[in-house]
């Protein structure tokens, strides 16, 4: 009789069936749906200049609420459902293929893990762009940011704006990034969960799954932090050239460093708790001075062939202010990008504030540079405060860079700061007394001044006004001549300061070209600045602006950008139109400045690329549109329509604060469409599509038809019954029924 035994298999035993496909991109997708924020916050870091982990979080949350630290989900959920569930597939197949199993050499399993990378990089590549820019979205300024509904809206739109060839985009660096990232993390997981396995601490459990996956997460994002930067830049871009992974490399070690490739690997030194530092003020603040550059720089990026119009890139030296409130609190340092990209505009802030705008909202609109008013800051709040709490950046807070300048004495002071740091480029040249004739007496010391406010004397020297920030130049009056050549003395009192100020690690000397409307004086004062051009690394045109002729204007811009060399960034002070701005920038200006955009919001007045429209007429009661459908403003991206503001402008503050966040936008982007439009070799068309939309039927302004004729641009062409305007031509709505 034989006996029969029921043997039983240990189910540790059994062989264990394999995951179905869709598995790993469903736990992928729930893992990532968690750890959003995080990831959200570091492709902020790689792509933008937020500075830390920590600030970028409370950045987001304090703009954006809650909701805000899960931009772009739907994006993440589309890239893990490609992504992950290929590499998962691709991983156990390779395996296959190479007879690897858990106790195979590290070798093996990353060579399976490399396969996998690849086809998974492939597959997964459209879902990475999209992930990329809509997490990183936000990051941008205003006009330039794509506004994704979500990832099937961006998917759509990439293919019909941008072509098929865009998902393409970046696949190279990700791939790589694939194949690092699979071949550290699924092999250093099965190594890692193999050597546990063989201790008597671990069990085939969660706690050593948790175990291995923690260490290879470490290795993973170690070893792929630069190929992970690489690829958030590449895929973030936009424009002409903007793909090339050697470019982009390239201009990424130009202006930051090795380092940059592991940036947003960690928490940054500033969301760390710092030591407090005893100074002596009571406000201390210390300045630290940086290796590197101890000047300006300035590179031509692209040059229009055939206006002067030109792309540039202005880089400030830097100085790091260390900054502590009270001896309990930490230090806060604020990192910022010192370049700009030229040709810009700057807004004013003349008292230290846009009106109806922190620096918070300012400087989430994308500005990088303003103007200050050093005259009336000097008056109210004073010297001695501004000295005490370590100048103008950190008595408004501002974490961009500035320039300063004064109605009577602007002399213009630019300032790059790392949270309160400060490099500053200062102008000379004259004083300029018109708004405040009243109130001062021109010498050859200096300028003596009677306070608007308390009547207090003031006298200030070219020395004086080296140390306060503060300079400016004679431009009207009947002694042209007198002022000019006073202007050039003085110019020379302001080096010799500068020269044994120790600030020119952070301070940097720009002349201001005087002469009124002489083309004799004007060029007299450029061959006089130019002699002294070792100590001058920019030039101000001054003296415009106070209502000459247009016609006067531009002959007189034209000469003076002409005359200048090339080499240096030409400001041209009180532009502010956009037509003005358009064919200053065709004459060879880099940068201009004026209060219209913000003044005339207060009035109700908000710009567009179809001219400038008057909210307080009646027109625009009933409508509900806002002021730009295309406008990525927060403005008008909050749908606030025509109809409200005209109600409440008359009545409430919040509606210009609404127009002036619009009308700041609208610049930007209008100088920001020029400077792709020359890089692309399409700004005379670009001019011509302006002029085009803005002026329409109504007809062209002479002067601007004359002065970009003067540059190879004819804005009549192929328009022969265009009507054309004489005088200013500036575009406005007028109406008597407001209300």
């Amino acid at each position: 009789m034989s006996a029969t035994s029921n043997v039983q298999i240990s189910p540790a035993l059994k062989k264990k069936q394999p995951y179905p496909i869709y598995l790993g991109g469903i736990a992928a997708s729930i893992a990532a749906s968690i750890t959003h924020p995080l990831d959200l916050t570091k492709v902020r870091l790689q792509a933008s200049g937020d500075s830390g982990m920590i600030q970028s979080l409370r950045k987001t949350v304090r703009t954006a609420g809650v909701r805000g630290l899960f931009d772009g989900v739907s994006a993440t959920l589309f890239r893990q459902m490609t992504y992950s569930m290929c590499r998962f597939w691709a991983y156990d197949e390779s395996k296959k293929i190479l007879k690897a199993g858990p106790n195979s050499p590290a070798w093996k399993l990353a060579t399976a893990g490399a396969m996998a990378g690849s086809i998974a990089g492939v597959v997964g590549n459209p879902g990475e762009i999209l992930m990329v820019r809509m997490q990183g979205d936000f990051a941008k300024a205003p006009e330039k940011r794509l506004n994704y509904k979500n990832c099937f809206d961006g998917l759509f739109r990439m293919i019909r704006e941008e072509g098929v060839s865009s998902l393409t985009r970046g696949i190279y660096p990700n791939v790589i990034r694939s194949m690092l990232m699979n071949a550290s993390q699924l092999a250093a997981y099965d190594w890692s969960k193999s050597i546990l396995l063989k201790t008597k601490y671990f069990g085939d459990n969660i706690y050593c799954h948790f175990t291995a996956s923690l260490f290879a997460g470490t290795v993973a994002t170690t070893v792929c932090s630069p190929a992970d930067v690489l690829k958030s830049r590449v895929m973030n871009a936009s424009g002409p050239g903007s793909s090339s992974t050697i470019a982009v490399l390239k201009k990424s070690f130009k202006n930051e460093g090795p380092m940059f490739m592991f940036k947003g690997v960690m928490m940054r030194e500033q969301d760390a708790d710092f030591t407090v530092r005893e100074l002596e003020s009571d406000f201390p603040t210390q300045i630290l001075n940086p290796p590197g550059p101890t000047r300006m720089q300035f590179e031509i990026i692209a040059q229009c062939r055939t206006t002067r119009a030109r792309v540039s890139r202005m880089t400030l030296a830097r100085a790091y202010y260390n900054i502590c409130y009270t001896a309990t609190s930490n230090r806060q340092c604020l990192n910022t990008d010192g370049t700009t990209i030229l040709p810009t505009f700057m807004p004013v802030a003349t008292q230290a504030a846009i009106k109806g705008l922190t620096p918070q909202q300012t400087e989430e609109l994308g500005i990088t540079l303003l103007l200050n008013n050093t005259y009336h800051l000097n008056l109210r709040p004073g010297k001695q405060v501004l000295d005490a709490v370590g100048g103008a950046h950190v008595f408004q807070g501002w974490r961009k860079n500035m320039l300063t300048v004064s109605d009577p004495l602007p002399n213009p002071l630019w300032s790059r700061s790392k949270l309160i740091n400060q490099t500053v480029y200062q102008d000379s040249g004259g004083f300029q007394m018109v708004s405040l004739a009243s109130f001062s007496e021109v010498t050859e010391e200096g300028v003596l001044f009677a306070s608007p406010f308390t009547g207090e004397p003031t006298m200030l020297t070219p020395e004086e006004s080296m140390r306060i920030q503060v300079i400016h130049t004679l431009t009207t009056g009947p002694r042209m001549e007198e002022a000019m050549l006073r202007s050039v003395r003085w110019l020379d009192r302001c080096i010799a300061e500068h020269e044994k100020s120790g600030k020119k690690h952070r301070q940097n000397l720009f002349a201001i070209i005087q002469g009124g409307l002489d083309h004799d004086l004007r060029g007299r004062c450029v061959d006089e600045m130019l002699k002294r051009q070792a100590h001058i690394p920019g030039y101000a045109i001054g003296g415009l602006s106070g209502g000459e002729a247009k016609d006067a204007f531009w002959k007189i811009v034209s000469q003076c950008a002409q005359k200048l060399p090339a080499d240096r960034p030409r400001y041209l002070m009180g532009v502010g139109f956009a037509e003005d701005l358009l064919v200053c920038t065709a004459l060879g200006i880099d940068m201009a400045d004026c209060v219209f955009p913000t003044r005339t919001a207060r009035f109700g007045v908000a710009l567009t690329f179809s001219g400038p429209l008057n909210l307080r007429l009646k027109k625009h009661a009933k409508s509900m549109e806002p002021i730009d459908k295309d406008c990525r403003c927060p403005t008008c991206t909050a749908g606030m329509s025509r109809g409200l503001m005209h109600h409440l402008i008359s009545h409430e503050t919040s509606v210009a604060h609404a127009i002036t966040q619009h009308n700041l936008v609208f610049q930007a982007n209008l100088m920001g469409q020029a400077r792709d439009a020359i890089i692309q070799g399409a700004f005379p068309d670009y001019l011509q599509k302006f002029f085009v939309n803005y002026f329409g039927a109504q007809g062209y302004p002479r002067w601007c038809i004359d002065a970009l004729q003067s540059v190879g641009v004819d804005l009549t062409q192929g328009k022969p019954d265009i009507p054309i305007i004489d005088g200013d031509g500036a575009k406005w709505e007028y109406s008597e029924e407001t209300s």
